[in-house]
């Protein structure tokens, strides 16, 4: 039976005070999001708004410090305290990256120049990848949003992974791994539910550039891009603007871009699974966000095209304490668009050292 380690407690300084027993804990990571977690406690200790805990799941898998931004006190079952968190990388949003500090430099230099006034430390780890520094229509955006662009133009299968070698953390962005992991019924599948979704399908798409370009002059003279001659799921048209490009061109490559990611449905599973990888060292067993996660079909009930290849999008933990192994995957054929957010701009720097 996997047991959990229990949460820590953390003083001012990010070290261990007091390790924690709570009734109930779950926690909610996404790929390229910020981690959030809930935990109902005894009346002792009291954990107050702004405190640092140190969590773990299941699998003995470190997720690293998280702030508690709820905290709610009962009077009945003995004076139970509720409390809501959420990962410390969340700090990115609270610190404004103004481009009289960002323009021309990197985000971990202007993330050490942001901090160097006091605060946590916190730094950028090494990517192998150039991404847009984008420009918008107002003064100031926060480092998050900066760190969400440069996920939103890496290859698919890279993703966050926040490390605690230092106080309280650091931040990587790195690739997935190459072997995927396997969800068989046989095994470690518990349900599964593939949904097909055509909300955000696009196949003919009229691009838009800066004063009224168009395509036309390179494009045999239509003001469209379609993803072929007759799409398998019809023609849905939509307006691409890019005020930022200046030739017909690079403003054709930029919606072919698009329309390949829009072309094709995007496909959801959730999957009710047991996280084995404590029991069996196996790396199969392991879930890591972002990373491919393959379903052999043949042992399914119902007719399926073949085996489901997906990336592993999100991972739940409902209850950590009565179930360590248990967690609920979210599935996805197309890692979240998080460049959709900030328009981008005809300047590039780079991001990260």
């Amino acid at each position: 039976m996997t047991e959990l380690k229990r949460p820590v407690l953390l003083d001012g300084a990010y070290r261990p005070a007091e390790q924690l027993e709570p009734f109930a804990l779950s926690v909610r990571e996404e790929a390229g999001g910020i981690a959030t977690a809930s935990m109902t406690l005894a009346s002792r200790p009291q954990v107050g708004v702004g405190s640092a805990v140190h969590f773990w799941n299941g699998a003995g898998e470190d997720l690293g410090v998280f702030r508690v931004t709820r905290a709610v006190s009962e009077t009945g079952h003995g004076g139970r305290q509720k409390v809501e968190l959420e990962h410390t990388l969340a700090a990115l949003c609270d610190c404004v990256l103004s481009y009289a500090v960002s323009s021309g430099t990197s985000v971990s230099r202007a993330v050490r120049v942001l901090m160097s006034a006091g605060g946590a430390p916190m730094t950028l780890g090494d990517a192998e990848v150039d991404a847009a520094m984008t420009r918008v229509n107002f003064a100031y955006v926060t480092v998050w949003e900066a760190v969400r662009t440069v996920l939103g133009e890496l290859p698919e299968g890279w993703r966050l992974e926040v490390s605690p070698d230092t106080s309280p953390w650091t931040l990587h962005i790195r690739a997935a791994e190459a072997a995927p992991c396997v969800l068989s019924a046989n095994r470690n599948l518990l349900s599964l539910n593939c949904e097909t979704d055509l909300t955000d399908y696009c196949s003919r798409l009229y691009p838009i550039g800066k004063d009224g370009l168009t395509v036309r002059g390179v494009n045999g003279g239509d003001p469209w891009v379609q993803s072929s001659a007759n799409p398998p799921y019809g023609i849905a048209s939509r307006m691409f603007m890019r005020p930022d490009v200046e030739l017909a061109a690079d403003l054709k490559a930029l919606a072919l871009d698009e329309l390949a990611r829009r072309s094709v449905p995007v496909v959801s599973v959730r999957a009710a699974a047991r996280d084995l990888s404590a029991e069996t060292g196996e790396d199969g067993d392991r879930f890591s966000l972002g990373r491919l996660c393959v379903i052999p079909t043949a042992e399914l009930p119902g007719a399926w095209p073949g085996d489901l290849r997906f990336r592993v999008m999100t991972r739940f933990w409902p209850d950590l304490v009565r179930d360590p192994a248990g967690v609920i995957l979210t599935l996805g054929n197309r890692r979240p668009r998080f460049s959709a957010a900030l328009p981008a701009t005809g300047g590039r720097s780079k991001m990260y050292e």
